[in-house]
């Protein structure tokens, strides 16, 4: 394979992967506290995906653009994905009592589940 086609594989690879993200994160709501208040306390959260993270966590780094990849390929589900960024919005992150980083809280019914491992691909 010459350099150049190997380049240019690189290339695409890389716009076609960001663009990927970039297009995930046009379905995710950004969350503050008043909104995460309604949301849980009028009982609205079927069906709903919330990633609790800090910009200066490398944990996060890596894995938002894993997030944003899989809310991009699950785009059209009824999941409503969303995202809260406690650098940014600490009260909110209080309230759901969110002490690491990163965090997925997936709302199905009635029930809540919580990751709190150091997620990877």
């Amino acid at each position: 394979m010459s350099i150049i086609k190997f380049i240019l594989i690189l290339t695409i690879t890389i716009i076609s992967k960001s663009s990927v993200e970039e297009e995930g994160q046009k379905y995710v709501e950004k969350m503050t506290f008043e909104k995460l208040f309604e949301l849980t306390s009028t009982n609205k959260t079927d069906n709903c995906v919330i990633l609790f993270y800090s910009p200066n966590c490398p944990h996060c780094i890596k894995f938002k653009p894993i997030f944003y990849e899989y809310v991009f390929e699950t785009r059209g589900t009824p999941f409503k994905f969303m995202e809260v960024n406690c650098s940014d919005d600490p009260r909110a992150c209080n309230f759901m009592k969110i002490n690491a980083y990163p965090i997925l809280t997936i709302y199905q019914g009635n029930h809540m589940y919580r990751f709190d491992k150091r997620p990877s691909k």
